[in-house]
């Protein structure tokens, strides 16, 4: 959530366009994907600490033309003239301010704010189970709450699930 934060920051600066998150790890602008984003722990196998993480971010800032296959769902900024190093400088130091106080986690209300899909019907994948629900709010955690179709309400959290907006 931290990095989507720092991303979605970075890349308002460029447009005028808005832009959400997807939870948990992309960005989207007029319902298309234009980013991506993935992070991994990397902890101690002897005492499951975190030592580190690495996060990858994959924008799509200047692409024109789609495969026809992604082109309903995948888009970009359209920036023609983008200055990727002042992005990316601007997403570096986004990330470098949230790290020094990670564990306050005042990136969540900014990431509630901009959330995708809270308030949306969704389905989630998670294995091989595909789940319809109704995306509720984000906890202070970055887990995505919501209402499945039995009345039962959890948390999803990181990990391999894939969300979709129906």
């Amino acid at each position: 959530p931290a990095a989507a934060v720092a991303v979605h920051r970075t890349l308002s600066q460029f447009t005028d366009k808005k832009l959400f998150i997807k939870w948990v790890n992309d960005i989207y602008c007029e319902d298309k994907k234009i980013c991506g984003i993935l992070a991994e722990a990397l902890s101690s196998t002897e005492t499951g600490i975190i030592r580190a993480v690495a996060v990858g971010i994959g924008i799509n800032l200047s692409t024109k033309d789609f495969p026809k296959d992604i082109s309903s769902v995948a888009s970009s900024l359209a920036l023609e003239n983008a200055d990727r190093n002042h992005i990316a400088a601007g997403i570096a130091n986004e990330l470098f301010s949230f790290a020094k106080k990670l564990a306050a986690r005042e990136f969540i209300p900014e990431y509630r704010k901009y959330s995708y899909v809270t308030g949306k019907e969704i389905f989630f994948i998670q294995g091989e189970e595909t789940t319809n629900a109704h995306a509720l709010d984000i906890d202070d955690d970055g887990g995505l709450m919501v209402l499945l179709e039995s009345g039962e309400t959890t948390t999803l959290r990181g990990g391999e699930i894939s969300v979709r907006v129906k």
